[in-house]
């Protein structure tokens, strides 16, 4: 209903939902293609991550976040389908071994950078590419009661990039947040490091009264659809953040790519969304047993027709 063709499901410290999502609409073609995710939160760190389009859970990883509880344990509660064999249990011992092998590995780590936090978002964005998923680090500038992460880190993790994509924008309307990671990404792109970038909601939520339901998001310039797609456009700097807190968006990325996107939400998207908000009705109407599977696969098809029509796919 807000005008996506693909969206990742990202819970704090939870894959599984992402799943639910998806089984959903296991049986039938929809309009919107639906991506598994979680937001990454471990051990010995206060930093966040996106694990968008993994094909196992990296939260799952770990007895320790209790993730599962509603779920008894099941693998298929941390896994994309029965193909996919996720690693093994974390114990505390391998996970401090492995994360003291990391840092030892470390050189020239200024010292008003915590090495633990970096090592851990080293082992998390690692563990995210097993998964076959895009590793993204995640509103340095949120705040909570405090500025969420400590400025020299957010420097060298940018320099370094041990992640696949920035969030940019995020899912908060006061200025710091997007404002300040805005201000980050041009300041590393004038010294010529060039960030891939997100745009995304973490709204918590999707309600209508929610002031924060869809204030951000992404355009990907992907040749299809698809996970794999999405993901390596995203990788390959293919996308821009779309701020849309107020009425007149703002977009964030490389010039070019602004100046095509700003042609599509004054051209392209105002249709495309009209169509994407009855594609949404139906999905839902599915989802409640309101509507058959033929109906969900129609509109799907005429999704498939416009994009044929407006960009010559066919």
């Amino acid at each position: 209903m807000k005008g996506y063709d693909f969206i990742v499901v990202t819970d704090h410290s939870r894959y599984y939902p992402s799943l639910e999502a998806m089984r959903a609409y296991k049986d039938v073609k929809t309009a919107l293609n639906i991506l598994p995710g979680e937001e990454v939160h471990l051990p010995q760190t206060d930093v966040h991550i996106v694990n968008a389009g993994g094909l196992f859970s990296i939260n799952g990883l770990f007895d320790y976040l209790r993730n599962y509880i509603e779920t008894n344990g099941d693998i298929d509660a941390r896994r994309f389908d029965d193909t996919i064999t996720p690693p093994d249990i974390v114990t505390d011992e391998q996970y401090n071994r492995e994360l003291d092998a990391i840092e030892a590995s470390l050189t020239d780590v200024p010292a008003d950078v915590n090495k633990r936090w970096y090592a851990v978002c080293v082992w998390a964005f690692d563990k995210i590419r097993e998964a076959g998923g895009l590793g993204i680090f995640a509103h340095p500038y949120w705040i909570s009661d405090m500025w969420q992460i400590h400025e020299p880190f957010t420097q060298y993790m940018l320099a370094n990039k041990p992640f696949d994509a920035f969030e940019v924008l995020g899912g908060e309307n006061y200025y710091q947040q997007n404002g300040f990671q805005t201000a980050i990404y041009y300041d590393e792109y004038r010294r010529g490091n060039v960030l891939p970038i997100v745009g995304s909601t973490d709204s918590h939520n999707s309600t209508e009264n929610n002031r924060n339901a869809a204030i951000c998001s992404t355009i990907v310039f992907a040749h299809k659809n698809e996970r794999a797609d999405i993901l390596q456009s995203i990788k390959d700097k293919y996308s821009v953040a779309v701020d849309t807190i107020s009425a007149e968006y703002r977009l964030v990325g490389e010039h070019r790519f602004q100046k095509y996107a700003c042609y599509l939400m004054e051209n392209f998207y105002p249709l495309h969304d009209r169509a994407a908000y009855s594609d949404g009705e139906i999905m839902r109407k599915y989802y409640l047993g309101e509507a058959d599977a033929s109906v969900v696969e129609a509109t799907a098809a005429l999704a498939d027709k416009m994009f044929d029509k407006y960009f010559l796919l066919a």
